[in-house]
């Protein structure tokens, strides 16, 4: 029994709502130039999309601004090229498949901002649309202020509104995200995606805040459980611990759970010296740091490992990507499963065992409130894709308000055949931004990209 009572909580702090273009009229958007921020940033295999997900979220926005006469100028990054043109990460096929999508050609310009550029979206007829190329291909994108500074103003310069709605980009200050608002702040809105994203993770923020002011006024007997029908729970799972460990100490206290998964669990395996936690040569002295800290930090939140490992045997260390470093050839030297506190050296945790299966997806089952980014094995490789799978139909199925984010997490769920169960109705969304989605958990809603939007009049 619970030996105190839980107590009202404090008045929660209402986000004030962003200026959209929802409130844009067709007088005002006929015939202007409107520069949209969007998130194509897809996954690509051998060049071709394996996801279109994040150009479908956009296309509400889209169509909107192209129904109501606006010429449309979009903008987006795409992978990591590092400010130089790289052909792998061209928009051309992403142009090709949102031209599918519309129902209309959608012209790729090429290089820089130039005058040709320039031109070009000049003489674009009303209602027409084009694509910038990758914006990560000029330097300036996400260099010094100065650099950026100048950027934001050639992009504004081809505008006569600004559109964000690439909420996966939101948690950047670059160019094309916070600098170019900033100039043209007067005709600055959120587009349609951006505007759900929000509303969607203020739910997430408001039950957070409501479960820390019970879970401050919970004293449980020694054993005991905080009520199920009340629990908030938190997936977390990734390679980097120093990369998401800022959002794994601002849920302390506001979820009754933590799970942490994915590569990063080995890393609090080896700090806790519990076992090897696997290969190291991956694991830095800061990950370490870090994991040795959060341990020792004393709170309500029960954190949660997996208990169990699939392990790879064989790996090849030179590869970079999941298909390189397990190769298919090498299938019949994995698989075994061990605890997760006896993964040797030279084994690579690759999937959670069945008993974590188990573990997760009870504790799941129970919640009420559940957020989930990351997948919790090497699932693009099938033979490790069973404990991803089977979270993704553990949270599409449950009852519980469910929020889950990232492109790998969003992969997942279409991997597993569920997304069709995460609709509104049944309380179920998909946000298209994965780190975008914990920063803004973690610092209460606020980012870069969306405090520079207005707020609603």
């Amino acid at each position: 029994m619970l030996k105190k009572k839980i107590i009202a909580c404090r008045e929660l702090r209402v986000l004030p709502a962003k200026r959209s273009i929802e409130s844009l009229s067709a007088q005002e958007l006929d015939g202007k130039r409107v520069l949209v921020r969007v998130d194509f940033n897809v996954p690509l295999v051998r060049g071709q999309i394996s996801d279109d997900t994040r150009i479908r979220a956009a296309l509400l926005t889209i169509n909107y601004l192209l129904e109501n006469g606006a010429k449309v100028v979009l903008v987006s990054h795409l992978g990591r090229p590092n400010g130089k043109v790289n052909t792998k990460f061209s928009l051309k096929p992403v142009a090709k498949r949102l031209g599918e999508l519309l129902g209309q050609k959608v012209p790729k310009l090429e290089g820089r901002i130039s005058v040709e550029v320039k031109a070009q979206i000049e003489k674009m007829p009303e209602a027409r649309i084009v694509l910038l190329e990758n914006i990560r291909f000029d330097p300036r994108e996400e260099s010094t202020d100065s650099d950026r500074a100048e950027l934001a103003r050639e992009l504004a310069a081809l505008a006569d509104f600004y559109v964000n709605d690439a909420f996966g980009a939101a948690h950047r200050a670059h160019a094309s995200t916070e600098g170019v608002a900033r100039l043209l702040k007067k005709t600055t809105y959120a587009g349609f995606l951006m505007r759900s994203e929000m509303d969607i993770l203020n739910k997430a923020l408001v039950r957070l805040t409501q479960r820390e002011e019970e879970l401050k006024n919970l004293v449980l007997l020694e054993g005991e459980k905080a009520q199920p029908g009340h629990s908030v729970v938190a997936m977390v799972a990734g390679a980097k611990v120093s990369s998401k460990i800022g959002v794994l100490k601002a849920l302390l206290g506001k979820v009754d759970i933590l799970i942490i998964a994915g590569m990063m669990s080995l890393t609090f395996s080896a700090a806790k010296e519990a076992g090897k936690g696997g290969i190291l040569d991956d694991i830095t002295e800061k990950d370490l740091d870090a994991a040795r800290e959060f341990l020792g930090k004393k709170t309500i939140t029960k954190v949660v490992f997996p208990v169990d490992n699939v392990v790879f045997t064989d790996v090849e260390r030179s590869g970079k990507t999941p298909a390189e470093r397990f190769k298919p050839g090498l299938a019949e030297k994995l698989s075994k499963i061990v605890s997760s506190s006896e993964i040797g050296k030279e084994e690579e945790g690759v999937d959670i065992g069945r008993d974590t299966i188990r573990l997760f997806t009870s504790i799941i089952n129970e919640a009420n409130t559940v957020i989930w980014n990351g997948p919790v094995g090497v699932f693009e490789d099938t033979r490790f894709a069973k404990g991803t799978k089977a979270i993704a139909k553990a949270v599409a199925e449950s009852e519980a308000l469910v929020i889950v984010g990232g492109g790998d997490s969003l992969s997942a769920i279409e991997q597993a055949e569920v997304s069709d169960l995460f609709t509104p109705e049944r309380t179920k969304f998909l946000s298209t931004g994965g780190g975008a989605m914990l920063e803004y958990i973690e610092n209460n809603g606020k980012l870069p990209g969306i405090d520079v939007i207005p707020d609603q009049d």
